[in-house]
């Protein structure tokens, strides 16, 4: 009878083992399961610290591209210019008068995008653009344009021939002689003429029997004109 208690008694112990090492592996799962993956990346941490290769944490910044303007004529004489260019679409785009803000404006669904441009001084001018978005984050300027406006006459000095001069015989030709400003070209009856390096030239223009009209016209770079006349009468 004492042996069979005995064996009721170490029986029972040994349930009483199962079931704590049971528990046990049920706590150690859960907590591995709760705390593991904090304790794996936090002791990953610490080795690259140690090692020196801990990562660095970086902050991601919307890039915007900068805008692309189209060019434009060198000189003008309209105190207005049309501005055209490419950007990615529905992107805002600022646009820069002398490096000062002018006016916004949005890009196209294909990414272009115009403007109108009326704050233009006279002389040199320099515009460029920049894209931004709704966050107010700006990119990069865009390339330069830069456009003289002239609103002032070309000169033309016309030296030769007097105005109502007559011509007799042979060659039935004129010499039209004078000095105009750099960057002009000089049109003689609507003929090109050829301008020397210090602005002056000379053209041998055909002459008509009786009264020739002679309408000699200077042109800048920003199409301003300044008009000068002659009359020859030729016989033969």
């Amino acid at each position: 009878m004492p042996i069979y208690r005995s064996g009721r008694i170490e029986e029972k112990r040994q349930k009483q083992r199962l079931l704590l090492a049971i528990g046990g592996s049920i706590a150690v799962v859960i907590f591995f399961g709760v705390f593991g993956l904090k304790i794996l990346v936090g002791f990953s941490l610490l080795v690259d610290r140690i090692r020196g290769t801990a990562p660095v944490q970086q902050t991601s910044q919307t890039l915007l591209l900068a805008p692309v303007l189209d060019p434009v004529a060198s000189a003008t004489k309209s105190a207005t210019l049309a501005i055209t260019g490419t950007a990615t679409e529905g992107i805002d785009i600022i646009i820069y008068v002398n490096e000062e803000e002018e006016e916004r404006v949005t890009a196209e669904e294909n990414g272009t995008f115009k403007t109108t441009l009326t704050a233009l001084s006279e002389g040199t001018n320099t515009i460029s653009a920049r894209a931004t978005d709704d966050t107010e984050t700006i990119s990069d300027p865009s390339n330069v344009l830069t456009i003289v406006i002239k609103k002032t006459l070309p000169i033309v000095e016309v030296t030769s021939p007097a105005d109502h001069i007559t011509v007799n015989g042979e060659p039935n030709r004129v010499t039209v002689e004078g000095q105009t400003e750099e960057n002009t070209s000089v049109t003689v009856n609507g003929r090109i003429v050829v301008i020397r390096g210090d602005n002056t030239f000379s053209y041998e223009h055909p002459l008509n029997e009786g009264e020739n009209k002679l309408t000699i016209v200077a042109t800048d770079d920003a199409g301003n004109t300044t008009t000068a006349e002659r009359t020859v009468t030729y016989h033969r």
